[in-house]
């Protein structure tokens, strides 16, 4: 009984390790973009 719980524990813990390493990917994504387009942007407009 204790090895199966102990299963799903680790089991949910890896989906949730993925699920934040996906929006991490995501924020650095945005991130790099916003750091790419705000420059062009202001020298497009200056």
């Amino acid at each position: 009984m204790f090895q199966i719980s102990n299963l799903l524990l680790a089991a949910d813990f890896s989906a949730q390790v993925a699920n934040n390493s996906a929006v991490g990917m995501i924020g650095s994504f945005i991130a790099a973009a916003l750091l790419i387009v705000i420059p062009a942007t202001a020298f497009l407009i200056f």
